[in-house]
């Protein structure tokens, strides 16, 4: 009798007896969107499993009233600068994982997490509605293969409103970390060489000024042992 397959480590079944690779990195844009009653993250670009469509992680969901143009560009800001400070710069991808969670989802780890639970203690009085842990749904109703019903439907990409158009997807394609990305580890190491560039012409400002100042110090120190006329060639 033939033994079952084993498992990889860091493999995990879903309800649906898909495979989840709970080890591999994805990364994202983090650009933010309204999706019905929700403001989400988009995640189309990052590559991950799954068949549903309009893949998102909501951060903020309300019943009503619906959400403002204002309050989008205000979350979106916010994310800006929570992402300046985790990476050093506003451009950077947010990274995550995913790992088992419920019949159609998976929830997301890592970073991403991170970065939505900031987002709604920030942004908490905008909503009264309890919040689900961030998560993005992958499959249909039916699992991998589709399905009929109302989770197809809600996943049609009806919804505008998307922000933060400075973070264009040419910036960072989206696609995931795992190690086949060359394209991106090509732009992380010319952002390293401008940065550093940046600080050896600062380096060799500081150094001239430094000169500067020195000199000036040692005239101040004899200015009253010298003459105007003396003062004035120096």
């Amino acid at each position: 009798m033939a033994q079952p397959k084993e498992m990889k480590q860091d493999e995990d079944n879903d309800n649906n007896g898909n495979v989840l690779d709970t080890s591999q990195t994805y990364c994202t844009n983090a650009i933010i969107k309204k999706v019905g009653r929700a403001i989400a993250i988009d995640l189309n670009q990052c590559m991950l499993p799954g068949e549903a469509r309009n893949k998102h992680m909501t951060i903020l969901f309300r019943k009503s009233p619906q959400w403002s143009q204002d309050e989008i560009e205000l979350v979106s800001k916010e994310t800006d600068n929570w992402i300046k400070q985790k990476c050093g710069s506003a451009q950077a991808p947010v990274t995550f994982t995913i790992d088992n969670w419920g019949r159609k989802s998976v929830k997301i780890l890592g970073d991403l997490n991170e970065l939505c639970l900031h987002l709604r203690s920030k942004f908490n009085s905008m909503s009264g509605d309890d919040q689900r842990i961030p998560h993005v749904e992958l499959f249909s109703n039916g699992g991998r293969g589709g399905g009929k019903g109302r989770g197809k439907n809600r996943n049609k990409d009806k919804h505008n409103g998307n922000k933060r158009g400075k973070r264009n997807s040419d910036k960072f394609s989206g696609k995931n970390c795992g190690g086949n990305s060359e394209k991106f580890k090509e732009k992380l190491g010319k952002m390293i060489s401008k940065m550093q560039s940046l600080k050896s012409t600062k380096s060799e400002e500081i150094l001239l000024l430094d000169e500067q100042e020195k000199q000036l110090q040692a005239l101040f120190a004899n200015s009253d042992n010298l003459d105007i006329k003396t003062l004035r060639n120096e």
